[in-house]
Formats: structure tokens, sequence, C-alpha cells
């Protein structure tokens, strides 16, 4: 299919977007922030998938989208080898749905490209399939994994306007039709359906412990690491707060990518729950070649004012600090052995640098693993090797995967999954599921944390985890603050239409 080329004005970009994601079902907006300075990446929209594909356990359920399925459905089925566990029923369907990279154009970025294929979730939960975990704490009602199948793509850079329309063979048509009608739209958002850009929750949101408790934790974990047990563990707590209001989801995106660009932003209208997160966290990349690559992180320090002495005193003190550098180096380890699973022998990277990455508000220490996938494993394989995130679990994991068991108060749910998109002709992006809101039945719940070990002080772990939860009890705060990118188009500025500038056969 030829790939169309557009070109928009970068302020209206993103109010089209915007005015999409409000009215279109299971719209999903991958954001991928240039904070980071990295002008290679592109972010992704989506609305209306052809196909809804969830699982949890040996349930699979696969059903039309919003406005048919045309003809993937059938595809989907036959490809399902029948009765099993949903994660390789799933597996095997992405293995026969496979399409060759040549349908669509190449690319020169760094970086793997999404073309079409499925955008969603995995629970952490899923990562109770794929190793023995004993079970104490309450069933969540997520699912392990929920996926959209997305057959029309724009991939974009808002901050040139720059477009790039995908459909994979026998896809929809009906994206750039509205994204026309978008552009000739007189307001941001349709009459047909309010949004609310004050919309926020309730009340404010508490959390499932104090502090008293988590110290408590903390020192339960301290005492597993003595005791040999352990070399660290990634304690987590859930906020949560009532959450009424239909728009919430979408105005705390935008309020969100606004007032804290992240690498790996995004907002996910799914069935049964929305989903906005803006995580710092890349937890693994394929391209079409079977390249993989995992960047963990571990080490938080806020930021001063940027481009000052104090600012690179905390990035500093972060690259100093022996505590974050052997939590981090012991997380780097784990990953180079889970990709180790599935890569060829010897191309995982054998000492990866540490390094401090810039965020709006904070430093985070990151490492970069990478390898190359074996012949015959896939992107799932890889994921399958590597859940839960190792950064998000501790060391080793299944003994850290069992002590979470018994410390958290509940299921952690999409919360410190993975998120993002698996291409059909191989590819693979997901982030980390941190700094993550999650809303359903009328909550809204997040969750904070941080890994701990045996150095680790309980008051300064405390401040560190509200510290990350920070960005996300702004954004759920009803304002009547002016958002500059929702703001509606004064009557004597020219409503622009996107432009084509080529078609790429």
């Amino acid at each position: 299919m030829p790939v169309v080329r557009l070109t928009f004005p970068p302020a209206n970009l993103s109010q089209h977007l915007i005015g999409l994601a409000a009215r279109r079902e299971g719209a999903v907006w991958l954001d991928t922030s240039s904070a980071l300075g990295s002008p290679s990446e592109w972010s992704y929209f989506a609305c209306e998938p052809a196909l809804w594909i969830r699982g949890k356990g040996s349930v699979l359920e696969i059903v039309a989208g919003p406005r048919g399925d045309r003809g993937w459905l059938d595809r989907a089925l036959k490809a399902d080898p029948g009765p099993g566990l949903a994660f390789d029923r799933l597996t095997a369907i992405l293995d026969k749905l496979h399409l060759s990279a040549s349908h669509s154009s190449p690319t020169t970025d760094e970086h793997p490209q999404f073309r079409g294929g499925l955008i969603g979730c995995f629970s952490y939960d899923l990562g109770r399939q794929f190793e023995d975990i004993e079970e104490s704490l309450p069933s969540d009602p997520s699912w392990d994994f929920h996926l959209g199948l997305y057959d029309e793509v724009l991939a974009f850079r808002a901050e040139t306007g720059e477009a790039i329309y995908h459909r994979l063979p026998g896809g929809g048509s009906s994206l750039l039709e509205a994204l026309s009608e978008e552009a000739r739209a007189q307001t941001d958002v349709p009459a047909g359906r309010r949004f609310n850009r004050h919309a926020g929750c309730d009340s404010e949101p508490t959390p499932e412990l104090d502090e008293s408790a988590h110290r408590e934790y903390v020192e339960t974990i301290r005492s597993h690491i003595r005791n040999g047990d352990v070399y660290q563990v990634n304690l987590t707590f859930r906020f949560s707060a009532p959450c009424s209001d239909p728009d919430a989801p979408l105005a705390s995106f935008v309020r969100l990518r606004t007032a804290n660009p992240s690498p790996f932003g995004a907002y996910l209208n799914l069935p049964d729950c929305s989903i906005v997160w803006a995580s710092p966290e890349s937890f693994l990349r394929v391209d079409s070649n079977g390249r993989a690559e995992s960047r963990p992180i571990k080490g938080t320090r806020a930021r001063g004012i940027v481009g000052t002495g104090e600012d690179d005193a905390e990035r500093q003190a972060l690259l100093r600090s022996a505590k974050d550098r052997a939590e981090l180096s012991m997380i780097v380890d784990l990953v180079r052995n889970d990709l180790g699973r599935v890569c060829v022998p010897g191309s995982v990277s054998q000492q990866p640098a540490l390094e401090a990455e810039a965020h709006p508000t904070v430093w985070h220490l990151v490492g970069d693993v990478s390898g190359q996938l074996a012949p015959g494993r896939q992107a799932l394989t890889l994921l399958q090797a590597s859940f839960p995130p190792g950064s998000c679990i501790g060391a080793p994991k299944i003994r850290a995967m069992g002590i979470i068991e018994h410390l958290e108060g509940s299921r952690r749910g999409p919360y410190t999954g993975a998120l993002g998109w698996l291409g059909l002709d191989g590819s693979m992006g997901l982030s980390v599921a941190i700094r993550t809101l999650v809303f359903r039945d009328d909550r809204v719940s997040y969750g904070v944390g941080g890994g701990i070990v045996y150095e680790s002080q309980p008051r300064a772990e405390w401040e560190e985890a509200l510290l990350k939860g920070r960005a996300l009890r702004e954004a759920l705060r009803s304002t009547h603050a002016e958002v500059s990118s929702m703001r509606p188009r004064r009557p004597q500025e020219a409503r622009q239409r996107p432009r084509m500038v080529r078609s790429i056969s």
C-alpha cells in the first residue's frame, strides 16, 4: 500500500488529534516526547481498531472492533491454535498474521517504526503465567493483556507537524478522512461529544498505606537481604480516588503531556478502562530484523534549575551514588540474563554503560542492554523471557516476586507491566508501565515505589516514591487554567487542512 506523507501546522496537529481522541472509540495516542533530544522518535495515533484481543489465564477473547472487523476476525480465528494459555495463543496468532517488512516503505530511523498491528497493555499479573508464584492477594479484574488491532496508523512528530499515514494490506481507510473532518471543524472538538479540558478526579488521591507501614515493609525487605534471600526488591503501593467524569482520562493525558512530557507518554481507551501514562523507561524494542534492546532505570534525583550548577550537581550526585549504581547494576545483570535466554549467544551487551538521563522534573540513572534474537524467536518470545520488567521486580526475580506478593496490599494490574505496540512486521516497542493512571469503574488509581536494597533508608524511599507520583497527582487535578494545546482558535485564525507532500508506492 502507498505510504502517505502529510504536513500540518504543529499546533493544529495536536488539536486535531485531541478532537479525534475525544470522539472516536478505541483511540490510542503513543506520545514520544522530544524532551530527551530524540527528534528521530515517532509518535503514533490510531482509533477504531478492527479487533479487540484480550486474555487471562486460559481465556482468550477476540471480538470485532467498534466499526467492524474488516476481515481481520476471520484471519485471527483461523490463526488461533485453540485451547491453551491465552498468551501462547496470542503468540501463534501474531506469528500467522506476520507481514513482510516490505509492506511499507523502509525507514532510516535508528529506532523501529510502528506501521500497523497491535497496541495495548500487558498486566504485571501476566507474569504469573511464566513463573510459579504463590498467590496471596485478591484477584484483580484486569485482563492479563488487552490489545487492539489497528490497521491504520498515523506516525507523526508533533514538534514539526510531519506525519506519515500507514495502512496495512486489506486495512480500513477512514483515518485520513476523519482527520480531514477534524481539520475542517470550527472547534477543537465536534459538538457531538463534549470534552471538558478541566475534568479531573473528584477528590485528592489517597494511598493504601501510610509512611509507618511503608517503613515496616522496607525493614522486612532489608531483613530478607540480610538473610541472603534477595539482593533487591521493588516495593510499590497504590493511590486511588473517585473519578466520575468520563472526560477525565483524556483531560489528564493532555495536562500530563503539557506539564510533564515524557519519552513514552500515552492515552489508551479500552472497552473496560482507560489508561494514561508518562513512562520514562523503555522496556523492550525489537526491529523487523530481530535486533532487541532494553533500557532499565534505577535511581532518581529531582532536577534543579535547568542549565545551572544546581542541576548539574544533582546529576553528578546521581552518577556518584554507590547505592543507585549498585541497584541499577543488579537490574542490568538481570536484564542481560533475560535477553540471553532468547538471543544469539555472545550478542548480548557485556558491560553496558550507566548514564544519567535528563527528564523534565528528574534525573534517572539508565542502563542500555541489547542483543540479537536467535533464529525462530519473535518479539513475544522475548517478552515472555523478560516479563515482568526486571526494574520493577528485584533480584533474583522469582524470589522478589514472591516477597512482593506477601507485602503489597493489592494486585498491580497494568501498573509495572508493559504498554506499547507489536508490529505485524515482527517489530515491537514497549515501555514499562510506571507513572500510570488507570481509570475504571468511576475510580482512578496509580502506583508508586522504588527498588529497596540493604543500604536503603525508609524515609528517603518514601519521599522518592511520592516524588515519582507528583506529576500524576497534578494531572488529576481539575483546573481552570488554560491549556495552550487545547485553546480554541480565534475566529480570525485560518483553518489549515493537512497538505500532502508526496506519496511513496
